[in-house]
């Protein structure tokens, strides 16, 4: 992972470090951040990116530019839905009920 801002520095090709580094891109474009400011390489737009993912994985071509960024717009929405879950505050009705289980 250690090159997962720049995986063309690293010495072979790894596709995870690779998936990772597209994955970054993907959260920063739709404003994931760090909590903290880094620097990096600007970011691709959604076509680049799949693109990208395309030469490394040819399957990823079966998929319009269209079709591409809805998978990456329903995917980062997903997430966010998953992280709101997970990471908002539970209420106190929530916990009062469960103790009395």
């Amino acid at each position: 992972m250690e090159y997962h801002h720049h995986p063309a520095n690293q010495s072979g090709k790894n596709d995870l470090t690779f998936l990772v580094s597209v994955a970054d891109e993907i959260c920063l474009k739709y404003g994931f951040g760090y909590g903290y400011e880094i620097e990096i390489d600007p970011v691709l737009a959604l076509p680049e990116l799949w693109a990208s993912l395309s030469a490394r994985f040819p399957k990823g071509a079966d998929y319009s530019a269209e079709n591409s960024e809805s998978l990456i717009e329903n995917t980062v929405a997903a997430a966010i839905s998953l992280a709101d879950h997970v990471f908002s505050p539970v209420s106190t009705a929530a916990v009062e009920i469960s103790q009395k289980g």
